[in-house]
Order: C-alpha cells, then sequence, then structure tokens
C-alpha cells in the first residue's frame, strides 16, 4: 500500500536528519476524536502514509525527511481539508487538526503552530535550510562555512594544520573544543577521518538539501565527538524532473591587490588569479512514486597566487643596534678597527658578505602560483516496495589534485606541498516498519580515502630561520595513507502516542595503510641564543670579548645579547640538527564500537524530557591502551509556558576518538622502524658531533639542494640512529578516550516576527591530548627560568602522547532571526572565553616547562571574544539580494624566543622570561560579502529560466590580517600582553605576514529547467 511505502521511505532517514511531526485530533467542541485517519503525502514524491489517532486523539509520524508536506484528516461523519507545512532536518512539528461535521457550511481548519519556537527540541542547534544554502555568498561554496554563520562557532583553521600537513582538522571550533573534536555525518553515517580527526570530503554544495549544526546536548544517538555535530542531509528526487546547469568565474581583473602581494624587488604587484567552478544537477522519477534519482557534478579549477613576504621590507639585514654600538666602539680605536670590520661583515647580511644567503632569500620570497583541479560527483536512488520495504543508495566520488599549498607568509614556496586526494563512498540503508509504533533502521556504508601530501622540495632539509624565513622540504614530510571505513548501524524506534524509545549500535572498521617519512628529509634550526661576544670571539680570537668588556663595562650587556636567527643561519650555527632512519610503513586497524539508548517523555503538553545513555569503545592496535568505560550519560529538557516561549537546557557527557596516528606515533617512530638522531649546537653527552658540525659536513659535501642527507653521511662525524642517545616518540601507558562535559541553559521567544534566542553554554574538555618529554629533570635555572637534562642521559628525548589535557569554555550567545515573505533575516552574537593548557598533541606545540603545566593554562588558540555574525535573503519575482557581514575579535597567539632556553633540545616551545602561554592577541576580523541575482524566465509555460549571478566578497576591501610573527627573542617587553604591530616589517617581532583575501568579485550564471 503507498502509506506503508511512505513509511518506509520516512524511516529511511536517522531522527537527527529528519524530524518528527506529530499532534492531536479534536472536533469543534475541542473533544478528542480517537481513531481519525490521518494522512501524510510528500509533495515531491506524491508517496503517503497514514496512521490513526489513539483513545486520546494523539498521532504521529516519526522520521520524517526534510521537505514539503500535505496532511489532512477524516473520521466518520467529520473532515478536514488539507494543509501544506514544511519540516526541517532535527525538527519537531505539533500540529492540531480540528474537524468539524460533514455538510457543515463552516469553515474546516488545520492548525498548526503559531510559533516558530520548536517546542520538543531540546538540544542546541541550528538549521541550514536549501534556500539560505544556494543563495547565500560563500566564498569556495564550501558549504561547511555556514557553520560560521551559528553562534557558538569559531574558525579554528591555520592553529595546526600548518604544523602538521598530513594531519588537518575540520577547521571548526565549537564551545572552544580542537578541531578534531568534532563529527560531520552525512545521510545518517560517518563522514569523518579517523587518521586526524579531519573531516572527509563531501558533497557538491548542489548536492545538499539542509544541515543541522549542533553546538551541544545532542542525543546519545551520536557520538565520537567531545565537540560540535553538523549532520547533513543530500537531496532526493521527486516525480517531476529538475535540472541545472552552472557555471562561475573569478579573474584578478576583477579582484582588489592582496595586501602582501610584492615582486621579488618589494614593487607592489597584481598577481595571477583565476577560478572557474561549473557543473549541474539531473533528478526525477525512474517510476513514480517508487523510485527516485538525485545525479550531481562539481568540478574546480583553480589558478591562484601565494605571498611570501619575508623580502618585502627586509629589517633583518644590518646589525641590531646593541650590536652597532660594540661596533663602533671597535671601530673608534686604531688597535681594534680590524676587528671591527670583520664583526661588522659577519653581522651584516649582503651580496658581498653572504651572497648565498641573499640568493635563496631573493628566490624564495615574492609571488608564486597555486593551483588546485578538483571534481565532486553523487548518485542518489531512493527506491519503495509495497512488500520489501524502502531502500537508499548513495555513490559519492571527489578527486582533488592541488600544487603549491601550504606556504605562505615567511613560509617559502619550498616548505609548500602537493596534496593529491581521493575520497569514494558507498552508503546503502534499509527500513521496516512493524505496526503502527515499531520501526528498523539499517544502514552501511564503505569509504576509501586515498590522501597523499607530497613535499614541493623532495630532498630537503627543512631550514628553519625563525621569525624570517621557512626554507625546505617540510619535516614530516611526505606522507601518503589509504583509510578504509566498514560503518554498520542499526537502529530501532518504538513509538507509543507521545513517548519514544530509541536505541541501537553501531560499528567501525578501519583499517589504514600508510608510508609517512616524518624526520627522514632532516631539519636544521636557526634562532637566537648564541651571545655576540661568541661571535666577537671568532673574529678576533680567545680573549678578545673579555678584553672588550674590562676596557668599556657598558657594553657587557651588548656582548651578552644573543645575534639574530638570519646571523646565526650566515654563521653557520644551527640550534638543532634532527633527522629520522628507517622503514615509514605501517598497517594498523582500529575499531569503534558503540550502543546507546535514547527516551523522549512528553509531560502534560508544556514539557519534554530526553534522557540517554551512550556507551563508546576504541580497540586501538598495540601497544595503545584502550579505554573501556566511556559511558557518557545524556539528559535535555523544554519547557513551554506558552506557545511563544520554550526554556530549554541539559548536560551531557562527550567521548571523542584517540585518533590511529597516534598508535603510528607509538609503532613507527618509538625507535624500532625509524630511529632518530639529534645534535644540538652545544655538546651533548655521548653525542660526538654538534649541529655545527653536520652543517658544515653537508655543505662541503655539496649535499644541500643535491640529494637527502643518508645515514652514512652522518656516521663520518660519529652519529649513529639509534645508538647515540636517540628521540623517541610513544603515547603514555594508560592513554584514555578524551571526553567533554557539556551544559547549556537558554530561553527562545517569537516577539514582532521575529524568533529571539538567549543562552548560555559550557563545555569542560577532560584528558585533551597533548605530547610531552617525559625524560627530562631540573636542573637549576638561568636568566630565561628552570633548566633541564635528561632523567636518562642514554635517551635525549621520550615524547609520549597523554590524556592530561584540559580546557574550559563559557559562552553567552544571542540570535534573532524572521522570515519575511520573500525575505529573511538571521543574526547570531557570542561572547565566549576559552581556557585551556594544550591546543593538539603534536611536539612543537608541548609545554614550555615540561614539568609545570599549570603554566601553560591560559586563554585557547580558539578563543574568540567576541563574534557577531549576519545573514539576510531578500527576493521578489526575478531579483533577490543576500548578504553576510562578518564582524570577530582575533585569536590569541604564543610568544617565542626562537631558541632553546631551558636545555630541554626543543627550541620551538621556549617563551619569554615570565611569559604566559598565549599572551599575545591576534587581529580581528571584518567583512561583509554580497550577492545578487537576476532570473530571467523563457517564454512559454515551461519552468525553464536563467539567473545571472554577480557576488562580492569583503566589499569594503578591508586589510584582515592573518599571521603574525610570534618570534619575539630575547627582547624586553614592557608586558606579554600585545598585539600585532602595522608599523613592523614580516620579519620583525609582532610583524604582520600575510592577510586574508581582499576585495574579491565572482560572476556566476545558472541555467534551471
Amino acid at each position: 500500500m503507498d502509506h506503508i511505502a511512505f513509511a518506509f521511505f520516512l524511516l529511511l532517514q536517522s531522527q537527527m536528519s529528519s524530524a518528527d511531526i506529530h499532534g492531536t485530533v479534536l472536533d469543534s467542541t475541542g473533544a478528542v476524536l480517537p481513531g481519525a485517519t490521518i494522512t501524510l503525502t510528500n509533495v515531491e514524491t506524491g508517496v503517503r502514509r497514514e496512521t490513526s489517532a489513539d483513545s486520546a486523539g494523539a498521532w504521529r509520524f516519526f522520521a520524517a525527511p526534510p521537505g514539503n508536506y500535505e496532511v489532512a484528516a477524516q473520521a466518520h461523519g467529520f473532515i478536514a481539508p488539507p494543509r501544506l507545512f514544511r519540516v526541517t532536518v532535527g525538527g519537531s512539528v505539533d500540529i492540531e487538526i480540528r474537524l468539524r461535521p460533514e455538510g457543515v457550511q463552516e469553515e474546516v481548519w488545520v492548525r498548526g503552530e503559531s510559533s516558530a519556537a520548536e517546542r520538543d527540541r531540546t538540544q542546541q542547534s541550528d538549521t541550514i535550510v536549501e534556500e539560505w544554502i544556494q543563495n547565500l555568498p560563500i566564498n569556495g561554496r564550501s558549504f561547511l562555512d555556514f557553520s560560521l554563520l551559528t553562534a557558538g562557532v569559531t574558525d579554528a583553521r591555520g592553529h595546526v594544520a600548518f604544523s602538521l600537513p598530513q594531519a588537518p582538522t575540520s577547521g571548526l571550533s565549537f564551545l572552544g573544543q580542537g578541531g578534531r573534536a568534532n563529527s560531520v555525518q552525512v545521510d545518517g553515517v560517518d563522514n569523518n577521518d579517523n587518521s586526524v580527526g579531519a573531516v572527509r570530503s563531501t558533497l557538491s554544495q548542489e548536492a545538499v538539501a539542509e544541515f543541522q549544526i549542533n553546538r551541544a546536548n545532542y542525543s546519545a544517538e551520536f557520538g565520537r565527538a567531545s565537540g560540535g555535530l553538523i549532520h547533513i542531509v543530500s537531496r532526493s528526487g521527486s516525480n517531476r524532473p529538475h535540472g541545472a546547469m552552472f557555471a562561475f568565474v573569478r579573474d584578478e581583473a576583477l579582484d582588489a591587490r592582496n595586501a602582501f602581494a610584492f615582486g621579488p624587488n618589494g614593487s607592489k604587484t597584481d598577481p595571477p588569479f583565476s577560478r572557474l567552478q561549473t557543473g549541474f544537477t539531473w533528478s526525477g522519477a525512474v517510476r513514480p512514486d517508487r523510485m527516485f534519482f538525485f545525479l550531481s557534478y562539481e568540478g574546480r579549477r583553480q589558478r591562484e597566487s601565494r605571498f611570501v613576504t619575508f623580502m618585502e621590507r627586509p629589517a633583518f639585514f644590518e646589525p641590531t643596534a646593541s650590536q652597532q654600538r660594540v661596533v663602533d666602539a671597535l671601530l673608534g680605536n686604531d688597535a681594534s678597527r680590524d676587528v671591527g670590520v670583520r664583526l661588522r661583515d659577519a653581522l651584516t647580511t649582503s651580496e658581498g658578505t653572504y651572497p648565498y644567503t641573499m640568493r635563496i632569500l631573493q628566490a624564495s620570497s615574492g609571488v608564486f602560483p597555486f593551483r588546485r583541479t578538483e571534481n565532486m560527483a553523487s548518485l542518489r536512488l531512493d527506491r519503495f516496495s509495497r512488500s520489501a520495504g524502502a531502500f537508499f543508495g548513495r555513490l559519492a566520488f571527489t578527486d582533488s589534485d592541488t600544487a603549491g599549498d601550504g606556504f605562505g607568509g615567511l613560509k617559502a614556496p619550498s616548505r609548500g606541498m602537493n596534496f593529491k586526494i581521493q575520497d569514494h563512498a558507498f552508503v546503502f540503508g534499509r527500513s521496516d516498519v512493524f505496526g503502527p509504533s515499531i520501526a528498523n533502521e539499517l544502514r552501511f556504508q564503505f569509504a576509501d580515502r586515498r590522501y597523499d601530501v607530497i613535499p614541493a622540495d623532495p630532498l630537503g632539509p627543512e631550514i628553519s630561520i625563525n621569525g624570517i624565513a621557512l626554507l625546505g622540504r617540510d619535516f614530516f614530510l611526505p606522507s601518503k595513507r589509504r583509510e578504509q571505513r566498514f560503518q554498520m548501524l542499526d537502529n530501532v524506534t518504538v513509538a507509543s502516542g507521545r513517548q519514544e524509545l530509541k536505541f541501537g549500535g553501531d560499528f567501525h572498521y578501519l583499517p589504514l595503510a600508510t608510508a609517512t617519512e616524518v624526520f627522514q628529509g632532516g631539519r636544521f634550526i636557526f634562532g637566537e641564543g648564541i651571545p655576540l661576544s661568541a661571535v666577537l670571539e671568532n673574529a678576533a680570537g680567545s680573549g678578545a670579548a673579555a678584553a672588550l668588556r674590562s676596557a668599556r663595562p657598558d657594553l657587557a650587556d651588548d656582548l651578552n645579547a644573543s645575534i639574530t636567527s638570519i646571523q646565526a643561519f650566515n654563521l653557520g650555527l644551527p640550534l638543532m640538527y634532527q633527522q629520522g632512519f628507517g622503514d615509514p610503513r605501517a598497517r594498523l586497524t582500529n575499531r569503534l564500537v558503540a550502543g546507546y539508548a535514547q527516551g523522549r517523555l512528553r509531560v502534560g503538553g508544556r514539557v519534554v524530557v530526553n534522557l540517554g545513555l551512550r556507551y563508546d569503545a576504541e580497540i586501538q592496535p598495540p601497544p595503545i591502551h584502550r579505554d573501556t568505560n566511556n559511558w557518557g550519560p545524556r539528559f535535555g529538557f523544554s519547557f513551554s509556558p506558552d506557545k511563544r516561549t520554550v526554556m530549554r537546557g541539559g548536560y551531557g557527557v562527550y567521548y571523542a576518538p584517540i585518533f590511529e596516528a597516534v598508535a603510528f606515533i607509538s609503532r613507527v617512530l618509538n625507535g624500532r622502524q625509524i630511529s632518530q638522531t639529534l645534535a644540538l649546537l652545544s655538546a651533548a653527552p655521548g653525542v660526538p658531533a654538534t649541529s655545527a658540525d653536520v652543517w658544515r659536513m653537508v655543505q662541503n659535501a655539496g649535499i644541500l639542494g643535491a640529494r637527502t642527507i643518508r645515514e652514512s653521511d652522518i656516521a663520518a662525524l660519529g652519529l649513529q640512529p639509534g645508538k647515540t642517545p636517540p628521540v623517541l616518540f610513544g603515547a603514555a601507558d594508560r592513554l584514555a578516550n578524551p571526553y567533554s562535559q557539556q551544559f547549556s541553559l537558554g530561553i527562545e521567544h517569537e516577539m514582532a516576527g521575529f524568533l529571539v534566542s538567549a543562552g548560555y553554554l559550557g563545555n569542560r574538555g577532560v584528558r585533551v591530548l597533548r605530547s610531552r618529554n617525559v625524560n627530562l629533570r631540573p636542573n637549576g635555572v638561568n636568566a630565561y627560568g628552570p633548566v633541564f637534562a635528561p632523567l636518562d642521559p642514554r635517551i635525549l628525548q621520550d615524547n609520549r602522547v597523554e590524556s592530561s589535557g584540559s580546557s574550559t569554555y563559557h559562552g553567552l550567545t544571542v540570535s534573532a532571526r524572521r522570515q519575511f515573505r520573500g525575505a529573511g533575516l538571521q543574526i547570531a552574537y557570542t561572547l565566549s572565553k576559552t581556557i585551556d593548557d594544550v591546543t593538539d598533541f603534536i611536539t612543537d606545540l608541548q609545554p614550555a616547562n615540561q614539568h609545570d603545566l599549570r603554566r601553560e593554562r591560559g586563554l585557547s588558540s580558539f578563543d574568540q571574544r567576541h563574534r557577531l555574525v549576519a545573514s539576510g535573503m531578500w527576493s521578489s519575482r526575478v531579483l533577490s539580494l543576500s548578504s553576510i557581514l562578518t564582524i570577530s575579535s582575533g585569536h590569541p597567539f604564543n610568544l617565542l624566543l626562537g631558541f632553546d632556553a631551558n636545555g630541554d633540545s626543543n627550541p620551538n616551545t621556549d617563551r619569554p622570561p615570565s611569559a604566559g602561554r598565549n599572551t599575545g592577541r591576534g587581529p580581528g576580523f571584518a567583512s561583509l560579502d554580497l550577492r545578487l541575482a537576476r532570473e530571467f524566465r523563457f517564454s512559454g509555460d515551461g519552468d525553464a529560466r536563467i539567473e545571472g549571478i554577480l557576488e562580492i566578497f569583503n566589499v569594503a576591501n578591508r586589510v584582515n590580517f592573518s599571521g603574525v610573527n610570534n618570534i619575539v627573542g630575547a627582547i624586553p617587553l614592557a608586558n606579554y600582553h600585545v598585539e600585532g604591530r602595522r608599523d613592523a616589517a614580516p620579519t620583525e617581532p609582532l610583524g604582520f605576514t600575510s592577510a586574508f583575501d581582499p576585495r574579491q568579485m565572482q560572476v556566476g550564471v545558472r541555467l534551471k529547467f
């Protein structure tokens, strides 16, 4: 029967990717009408579902996918005409139907919700519907960026990705959590990269019907995230065929110049820029009312530019002020004039003194090409059968090829990389209905993801001139990995009147094959920390510094001051050399198991209570500890004192995966597969050579630029990976899954046509993953603070991933939205504060003091104190206008010395004395984006029409800085609560190094038929 087929169709969607439709049926006096027949019809597909009112007049259709519906009711001697309404993903619609006797000429009516407030919703969430997805101006057409339109969500891109390119994140921060803490689902199945906590390639924007952004307190059905959950519903076909073709074009002639677009000689330039995005959709019925299809394709051809800025205003060529005082003192004395000349030349970077340095810097600065080619295709089929139930299937393919990415600012093109990504997924679902109140949903997914990152410089080594220039092959590349996902889930729903119980289980089998050549290109780090007196001794001989101190006591501090990182590079004095050798391949298998039960109880028509419990277990490969006590209770409520007001709140515990990257670290980087050697500028016990010895060897042997450093090369210096004190990586013995405790309370009220809401969001992150060197012991103090030495002198570093981090988030959100006839407006403001003691679990983000983790507690890298987003849309019969206004405060950043001041052999974590973590405040952001579209209809009675589109991003052409030079060296600051400096060059402390896009224009055309 038609209504049975439609029931199967509804149940293909999980609860979060669908809606709940319920209500009561009454007669004209308000008495209930048990046994009345309620008919629900999907307008697009034409299939129907029927149910009967129970003894209390209550009726219900659960798991209705988003779309337009028609509801009608009939009882013996009573009738009501149908009514049209719309449901959105994750929503709940309460409809009261009043019937009048047949033959009575009075108006017969169906009353739906008079208020837009969702009285049954207990989670903190927002829904982005298809009209907004299709019509708002989004730069790059990545629909995940729509998440940033909602309260409690901030941009987390750039905080981790540049440190570990093969381990990107989702790029979004929910409630102050890192970008790895979120989960994205498409049509009810996971769309995550389990290796690193990123998001797999998703669908074309044209193939998305709606998606829901869950900030907090979502139900026990969903897990594997301690942050937010984004649930996407793909578009389905309908009885009526529809098609569209589109093209969006961008060119540098339409754009403003980037503030950092300079040529090699420092002159302003307008670099090449072009982007073409084309595609089509086609949908319809294979068999009317029974089988439907939706096909989409989108391609991108992008030819743009990246900007490297370290030669924009070079302020590092000459001696510093303190150095110049020493030079002048020597030049002013006839006996020391020759020494002064030699010292001045040693400290000056020029074509005459250091031609190699000038050549490499000039060749690496300026404007460089960036290319991306991407193809995305998907096909969805829905089939309904009276006897066999309902079936759903989706195939999705993505192929992305990027060349020349991952550099810019102070990162040279040689530090860049090329990406090759292939993402394929097949999803299948079947649903069965057993009577009016029991349903079963089964889903299966197979996904295959290949993620290859190849360095632009295939040879190496990585050369970091801290605060000036980052050159050479990325130390963590190349990386090639293939992750497959086999997912099976089953959900059972039992409904009785207005009550519901849902329970089910979820299993994931995740084989991973990887070849990640971490550390194998080698790296040299040049920074401050070398006193000027040492350079003077080299130029004039032993005792020269002491003699000058005796003759000129006023120069003592100048002689003790550090030389700059570029001077250390010129003099061949790297602070550290590090390299790994061995087998980078690994095959790992992760398994995720989950079960849950979730109950919903409606009390008296005003109160809804959700109670749930979820269990998550992650069966990581050895040697990772298996944490098996991950029980997550969930509670949510909503209270409606009237039909225009809803109060809602909740509490829940949400567990996140550990990720297979940790297993790779423990399996491959523990010294058994890849062995490392590390040499410091100062001789370390058991290490027969210094980093300066290695640098001198690779230069004299002609290795730089010719080939990769080999194990036999450093063996000539007595360095033997795995035998000289090694650098080890692993996981703590009792490593546990991170989790968060989420709590919220808010109120929503409709007034003057606006739906206004205000609320509090809280989040406490527990057992957050961090990396720490556990092989350290106190070894005194110096001018910068505590000093450390290896606890076991046979090991230089013993880096362990451990679950010892924490975070706290408090946020106040205020939002308003209104839907007019042909127009819409929504505003979201967030006032929040995030405090934590860890950003991510990579070694370059380890604590400054590994023995005092409390000093790491400070503002989070994901803290954004203020964020306001306003979006609007207006349309007439042929013309439409939409806009997005974003205003936000900046993110904190960490001040660094740029050298190893505390002896822990990690020069990338040391802060100035007394400086806390993340005391710098990054630049704010403001941008207005506009979209104007004009529609032209073809003559005749058909639906064919063509639409011309103009989109302008950053209309005011505001310079929104994105990067700050956080290497401040040993220069004393009045305080450490500092901001970026507009008057400073990119290579100076606190100078801005990069900026977001300037004003850009995009022209598009869309043909609909």
